[in-house]
């Protein structure tokens, strides 16, 4: 089972470990500051802080497993695809 921590200081620290049973192409990936997302829709963004995390690249575009950018904002995508899981679930019961 995987397991995320964060610890919260001065500073903020943020882990998790890919304890998955299966592989998704994963690597470490570092998006620098500005850098520019196109969209599909032709629409542009660009972030203003660089983002560290794992994640599997298509394209040009990484598709974060779980991410810290560099003012502490983290993220954990594999905890929200659970919860949606289990949601459905609950939904279908009901």
């Amino acid at each position: 089972m995987c397991t995320c921590i964060n610890f919260k200081t001065k500073d903020n620290y943020f882990g998790r470990n890919l304890d998955l049973e299966y592989r998704f192409n994963e690597k470490v990936v570092i998006t620098p500051r500005n850098y520019e997302f196109k969209l599909k829709n032709g629409s542009v963004i660009n972030t203003k802080y660089s983002i560290i995390g794992m994640d599997t690249v298509s394209g040009d575009y990484p598709l974060y497993a779980e991410a810290s950018n560099e003012k502490g904002l983290s993220q954990d995508f594999i905890f929200l695809k659970m919860l949606i899981i289990l949601i459905m679930m609950i939904i279908n019961y009901l």
